[in-house]
């Protein structure tokens, strides 16, 4: 048996190769895993409101995990960050044209 490092280590191996494959699988390899979810999740949800609780939800991630996410994908200009149309108080994540296109490929 190996100690309990290599273990973790030997599951977050597997894990990184599963998303490599989902992300190939869907033609979004050339995005990194999570932001490749992303821009997948908004596009088959279009017309959805998406909130960034729900990215949070659905990727099982922490908060600021998911703030860095999404700074990173608006600058790469993959979404945008809103205001809900129904609540204010909740930001909605949408899809830019570069966003809609990398889905698409």
């Amino acid at each position: 048996m190996q100690d309990p490092f290599t273990e973790f280590l030997n599951l977050v191996t597997q894990v990184e190769g599963r998303v490599q494959q989902i992300a190939k699988e869907q033609d979004v390899e050339h995005l990194g895993g999570p932001q490749g979810f992303v821009v997948m999740c908004l596009y088959k949800h279009s017309g959805e409101e998406e909130y960034i609780k729900d990215s949070e939800k659905k990727q099982k991630i922490s908060k600021s995990v998911t703030s860095n996410l999404n700074k990173r994908m608006g600058k790469n200009n993959f979404i945008k960050v809103i205001p809900s149309q129904k609540d204010k108080r909740y930001k909605q994540l949408v899809l830019t044209a570069l966003g809609s296109q990398k889905a698409v490929k």
